[in-house]
């Protein structure tokens, strides 16, 4: 009985030897991963890497049917290339905003006429969410505090 114990504990010592080197081998690995990980600031300086936007996606029941009007003739779409707001992408129900792309987005939006509930709620996104995109899409939630035009 004792032989079986010394072995017992002996394949317990074993065992846990070997446990520890699966462990081992596991952490090491990741490690090295996590080690190699490029940070944020890395990923900015880099002139390769892809830019990562923040895209806010609303109900365009947030803007008025006049809004729509404004934001179809400012887009390359129906205004051609002159004039052309090249950062206001009509979709199939609503509009793609990409704020990032002109220095004063907002100041163009208001001198064309949006409206000031849309204007309202765009700058809410761009400065208090830091959302760079705006996606007005029919199937979207509504904000909750904006105001609301049926048409």
């Amino acid at each position: 009985m004792k032989n079986s114990i010394a072995v017992s504990g002996r394949k317990a010592s074993l065992l846990t030897e070997q446990s520890k080197n699966k462990i081992t081998k596991y952490r090491e690995p990741l490690f090295r991963r996590s080690a190699q990980m490029t940070s944020l600031n890395e990923i900015k300086s880099q002139p390769n890497e892809p830019e990562i936007c923040r895209c806010a996606v609303i109900s365009n029941a947030h803007m008025t049917q006049h809004d729509s009007e404004i934001l179809d003739s400012l887009s390359p779409r129906l205004s051609g290339e002159e004039g052309a707001c090249h950062w206001i992408h009509p979709t199939r129900y609503g509009f793609l905003i990409r704020l990032s792309a002109s220095s004063d987005a907002i100041g163009i939006l208001r001198g064309a006429g949006l409206s000031d509930d849309f204007c309202h709620v765009v700058t809410f996104l761009s400065e208090k969410r830091q959302a760079s995109m705006i996606h007005f899409d029919a199937d979207a939630d509504i904000l909750e505090g904006f105001s609301v035009h049926n048409w």
